[in-house]
């Protein structure tokens, strides 16, 4: 009897299940591969420095790894008060008066000084310190008082240039009026350049363009019963209005020039761009909202323009679960309004600000430096809760918090 082998018959969809399975096996083996073989080569890239050179060669750099120097201030403050910093100096105003410490707490000077409702704007290399509806200002230095001013009329805002060669007073008039006066600064002698009396608005605050040709003023004005936002512009030399841009619904408390001409306007529910150039042709003057809220979760807590180049927003998030946690975020803006750079904080955040080529922000109980870039330099949290921050040097800030008063430093 003869044997005969018999043959076994595949179908053609079980041979088809079978190459699929096959071609399966072989990416999942190749993807792995190639995964591991780019692991080791940009491990290899990156001991080596290369990693980092490319980085920067397409206009990446990468965040710096600074650990913070953290040390109390022994000074106890009397009654209510605010502090603010300048060059290796801490301004407390208080109960004392205005009183001027080093960093290590040092009693330097204190100058008495009547106030109120004290208002204090920190500069590089001063501090404004106004009486809000009152009518004294005054401006201290690391040395002291540079100079007061006793106005006629109650004070209702006042900002100064970067430099300080620059100030500008805002005064309620009659009938939710205001009026604004320029002057110049130097050696601690203002000299007035103008006074412009707004018939109908009221202004609140207001910055300088970089090149010292304009101001830029914010306010409100009654229209038809309800409140109209108003961003106007005035030419230094001869205080004319060039320009008046009218946002019915949105007043922008905060505003700041970034350069020469491009101004960010700002509120809790919205984000504008105004480019206003101070000649008869108006060819290049633009205006924009970048961001609205639009009845989401998310506002804006606060804004601050850096090294002239970009302008950094901080946007919050409504507080969505009981521990009142919740991701905030830093946006860039270039002088177009493009976003540039999003940086992503665990918590929320209070206030941004903003010194020489370095920004600081903080949430509640935690502290974050960056460059100019957006790339981080530094971070560190605290027990209590933060009430201000304030630059006591180009990486050093004053922190003060509801127990005790800080120095932080992110030096290299």
């Amino acid at each position: 009897m003869n044997d005969t082998k018999e043959k076994k018959t595949v179908s053609k969809k079980t041979f088809e299940e079978l190459r699929k399975r096959q071609l399966r096996r072989r990416k999942i083996v190749i993807t792995t591969l190639s995964a591991t073989a780019l692991a080791l080569v940009l491990v290899l890239l990156y001991c080596f420095g290369v990693y980092e050179k490319f980085l920067e060669a397409i206009g990446i750099e990468p965040d710096i790894s600074v650990d913070a120097v953290v040390s109390e201030i022994s000074y106890a403050p009397r009654g209510e008060y605010i502090v603010g910093a300048v060059q290796d100096c801490m301004i407390i105003c208080d109960e004392n008066g205005v009183t001027g410490l080093d960093e290590q707490g040092t009693w330097k000077w204190n100058v008495s000084c009547p106030l109120t409702n004290p208002v204090m704007q920190c500069y590089k290399d001063f501090v404004l310190l106004s009486d809000f509806e009152g009518k004294n200002l005054w401006c201290f230095d690391k040395n002291g008082q540079r100079f007061r001013h006793d106005s006629e009329e109650p004070i209702v805002g006042a900002f100064a240039s970067q430099t300080g060669d620059g100030l500008a007073l805002l005064c309620s008039q009659a009938e939710f009026e205001t009026a604004v006066t320029y002057y110049t600064c130097k050696d601690g002698v203002l000299t007035q350049v103008f006074t412009r009396k707004f018939g109908t608005y009221h202004m609140f605050t207001g910055d300088r363009s970089a090149d010292k040709e304009a101001i830029v003023l914010s306010g409100v004005y009654a229209s038809g019963g309800e409140l109209t936002g108003a961003t106007v512009f005035v030419r230094i030399r001869d205080g004319e209005v060039f320009s008046t841009v009218v946002t019915e619904g949105q007043a922008y408390p905060l505003v700041t020039y970034l350069n020469k001409d491009v101004v960010f306007a700002a509120n809790t529910d919205s984000l504008r761009l105004i480019k206003r150039v101070g000649t008869a042709s108006s060819g290049n003057d633009t205006e924009k909202v970048l961001w609205s809220r639009d009845g989401g979760r998310t506002s804006i807590a606060d804004m601050v323009c850096v090294a002239g180049k970009h302008c950094v927003v901080a946007y919050q998030k409504d507080n969505l679960d009981e521990a009142g946690s919740g991701n905030s975020s830093l946006v860039y803006y270039n002088s177009v309004g493009k976003v540039i750079r999003e940086i992503e904080i665990k918590g929320r955040l209070q206030s941004v600000s903003a010194q020489g080529k370095t920004v600081v922000a903080y949430t509640d109980r935690g502290i974050h430096m960056f460059n100019e870039k957006g790339n981080r330099i530094g971070s560190y949290t605290f027990e209590s809760n933060i009430k201000s921050v304030s630059y006591i040097g180009n990486r050093e800030i004053v922190v003060v918090c509801l127990e005790g008063i800080w120095h932080v430093s992110f030096e290299e």
